[in-house]
C-alpha cells in the first residue's frame, strides 16, 4: 500500500491525496507506522461502506468504470484470506502442507506457536491478525 502511494505521489505529484480503503483496522495502523506521509487517510471497507450509505449512495446506481493506473494487478488480493499465496502464484500442495494460513487473532497466535515449537516447517506462513479480511473477497 505505501508503495503503491508513493508511486501515484511521484505519478501525479506530492500534493495528491491518497486514502487507503483495506479489510480491517490492523492495516489502517500498519499504513501509518510504514511511511507515514505517503498515505494521508486509512478507512476499512466497513468504514467506506457506511460513508456511502451516510450519503445515500447506492452502489446499483454508479456507473462501472476502469481503475486508474498504476494498476495492482494480482496484488489486489493481497489483503484477502489466501491472497499472498495467489499474488505470489504459489500453488498450495496439499500433499506437502508446506503452506499454512490462518486468520484471526487465535489462529495468528497458534501458528506462531507451531511455528515457535518446530510442530511445522511450512515454506510461507501467511497469517492475518483480522477476521475482516477473510470476507472481504464478496465486496
Amino acid at each position: 500500500m505505501t508503495a503503491t502511494a508513493h508511486v501515484v505521489h511521484h505519478k501525479l505529484g506530492a500534493d495528491i491525496k491518497v486514502v487507503f480503503v483495506g479489510p480491517c483496522i490492523a492495516k489502517k495502523e500498519e499504513t501509518f507506522s510504514a511511511v507515514p506521509e505517503d498515505v494521508d487517510v486509512a478507512i476499512s471497507f466497513e468504514e467506506a461502506q457506511r460513508m456511502m450509505q451516510a450519503r445515500r449512495i447506492e452502489e446499483a446506481s454508479l456507473q462501472p468504470s476502469e481503475f486508474d493506473p498504476p494498476h495492482g494487478d494480482l496484488g489486489a488480493l493481497f489483503p484477502i484470506s489466501q491472497g499472498l499465496i495467489q499474488s505470489a502464484r504459489l500453488t498450495d500442495d496439499l500433499i506437502a502442507d508446506d503452506i499454512l494460513v490462518n486468520n484471526g487473532r487465535r489462529g495468528f497466535v497458534e501458528a506462531i506457536k507451531e511455528l515457535s515449537a518446530g510442530q511445522c516447517k511450512p515454506r510461507l506462513l501467511e497469517v492475518l491478525a483480522c477476521q475482516g479480511a477473510s470476507w472481504a473477497r464478496v465486496l
